[in-house]
């Protein structure tokens, strides 16, 4: 795929998307027989409940003020320390079944071995694919600093139950609520046409200077390497250890 068809392709995500707001039927109709319900697995459940009164703690730390995620929904998303030499950049749609592969199965250990370690600055940056997408990026960035990347673990561990039910925004609901965000909150943030037009700009450029056209795609050290698809942890390790030389 060029450059300018890749460009092309984004455009016409981002159109359909923006267009298609609050309106799922389509969708619906064709995901009709996937059970509504929510069954988060317990250990993310209890990570989102203990989060929401240990906030106000958290944010007192000074030690880990300075790499906390910002509360800014217009702020990058980001983990670690931002003087890391290996800088990865991940690109991901919160309906993309590889992304939810990634973050279930590689995720944990890529933090703990790079990221905890003070190796790899981590950035998540959302490329929603449709518009249950967009709202879960919309929702999640609405989310205080500290619950961001939990609540991303909740949405990615259930995704088949919120992104392919018949309402997604119910579903989607139901998980903010366990996450600590009152309906006004939730109906608030999706209201919000500033985010939204933000997610879909921050996405158009990145695809422009990186030629991104595919979730989850990993980009290192501002494009000196990538990585696309839902790899396992040695594939990172090479890549970091190469680029950590």
């Amino acid at each position: 795929m060029t450059v300018n068809n890749k460009t092309l392709f984004v455009v016409l995500i981002l159109a359909a998307v923006i267009l298609a707001g609050g309106s799922f039927a389509l969708f619906k109709n064709k995901m009709s027989n996937v059970d509504t319900s929510i069954t988060a697995e317990t250990d993310v459940i209890t990570d989102l409940t203990e989060v929401a009164p240990a906030a106000a703690a958290t944010e007192e730390k000074a030690d880990t003020k300075e790499y906390a995620v910002s509360s800014d929904p217009f702020a990058q998303r980001t983990l670690g320390n931002p003087d890391a030499p290996v800088k990865l950049e991940e690109f991901a749609s919160l309906t993309c079944s590889h992304c939810a592969h990634f973050h279930n199965d590689t995720f944990a250990a890529l933090k703990e071995k790079f990221i905890d370690t003070g190796i790899v600055y981590f950035t998540f940056t959302d490329f929603p694919l449709n518009a249950p997408a967009l709202q879960a990026s919309m929702v999640a960035r609405c989310m205080p600093g500290e619950r961001y990347f939990t609540f991303l673990s909740l949405l990615f561990k259930t995704q088949e139950q919120w992104a392919f039910s018949q309402d997604p925004t119910k579903v989607l609901r139901q998980s903010a609520k366990l996450a600590g965000m009152s309906d006004e909150s939730f109906d608030a943030c999706l209201a919000n046409d500033k985010l939204k037009e933000h997610i879909a700009n921050t996405m158009q450029a990145k695809a422009e200077k990186y030629q991104v056209s595919s979730t989850p795609s990993f980009i290192f050290n501002d494009g000196a390497d990538s990585m696309t698809g839902a790899q396992a942890i040695d594939s990172f390790a090479k890549k970091i250890e190469e680029l950590n030389k």
